[in-house]
């Protein structure tokens, strides 16, 4: 049971927090509201003594309001979507997404970054930046200064492909549909993938969105998979084997409900309509500013470079990998 007034405090500091990224987002465009939430927790944690009343509201939004933002993130989902792409797009979805995973595990032995967090970044770089890495964070359990260097290295890394990729499509005199493959294939988070398209052309914008999409979906067999691979290495043991954390049950069982249109994105409480993508995205980012609260910046160290280094060299593999998959696919 848990008392609304104990709540309260933490919840407060959590909200404010997020809408004052919200607002600095207009003057950041290349960030998104999550990624400059997580900064605002980590900087407000390391700059003031925060007061104990705060602790139970920030707590209990970074697990029990993250459940549910991982639930409904299931709504993005479309099974039947990866059909509709072709033999050759889900082969290459599917190749780049292992590809990300094995790379990102290689990569973490020869820049020294931990498991957990080569993992995290695999996950945030192969499938769908911050969202895939709060995503698999009940799964993977990491340490909360690998969660904020992950999510702070996608993001950031996600925002210069915004940049890069429509300048490298031209100098490659790329076709927009040719082009649209590659940054629905290649970029991180969803707003990432679809603006670099878009600034490409409306047919690349188009397709670029139906193949990030198809990536999308792929969160689902990954966060199985990396829940057999965890399972009695992190709280829980061997039990873990055979059950996967509820919120991820509850991802995919909204994914199912999504995908054969029983439920809908918008769905209504007496005339108010509320939008479940939304609202996902509004916990998740509640729930990884919470989780910023609670990062020590001194913990932090090298690791931070070094991470973010790995993540560059893991964004260049893989856009490589896949524009070369591109000249005998397309």
């Amino acid at each position: 049971m848990f008392s609304l007034t104990r709540l309260a405090p933490g919840i407060l500091l959590v909200a404010l927090i997020q809408l004052l990224a919200g607002w600095l987002v207009g003057f950041i465009p290349l960030l998104d509201t999550l990624t400059i939430g997580v900064l605002l927790g980590i900087l407000i944690n390391n700059v003031f003594q925060l007061p104990a009343a705060v602790g139970p509201g920030v707590k209990f939004t970074e697990k029990r309001i993250l459940q549910w933002g991982i639930i409904l993130l299931g709504i993005e989902l479309n099974f039947a979507l990866i059909w509709r792409l072709g033999g050759r797009i889900i082969f290459l979805i599917v190749a780049t997404v292992a590809l990300g995973l094995i790379a990102a595990q290689l990569l973490g032995r020869i820049f020294k970054i931990n498991d957990k967090l080569a993992v995290l970044l695999g996950v945030g770089s192969s499938v769908c930046g911050a969202s895939a890495v709060a995503a698999v964070e009940p799964i993977v359990q990491p340490e909360k200064e690998d969660m904020a260097m992950a999510i702070a290295a996608i993001s950031l890394l996600g925002a210069a492909g915004v940049v890069l990729f429509p300048f490298l499509g031209r100098l490659m005199n790329m076709e927009q549909v040719t082009y649209g493959i590659w940054a629905g294939v290649s970029l991180q988070g969803v707003a990432h993938a679809v603006a670099a398209a878009f600034a490409y052309g409306e047919v690349s914008g188009e397709i670029g969105t139906l193949v990030k999409m198809g990536r999308v979906v792929m969160l689902a067999p990954v966060a199985i998979f990396l829940n057999w691979r965890y399972a009695g290495q992190v709280a829980g043991g061997p039990s873990r084997k055979r059950w996967l954390p509820p919120e991820v049950i509850g991802f995919v069982t909204v994914g199912l409900l999504a995908t054969w249109e029983i439920l809908p994105r918008i769905i209504s409480f007496g005339g108010l309509a509320v939008d479940l993508k939304a609202l996902s995205k509004t916990f998740i980012t509640a729930a990884m500013v919470a989780m910023g609260l609670g990062v020590n910046l001194q913990r932090l160290g090298a690791r931070g470079l070094r991470a973010l280094v790995m993540g560059a060299t893991l964004f260049a593999v893989l856009a490589g990998a896949s524009r070369f998959l591109l000249t005998f696919l397309v």
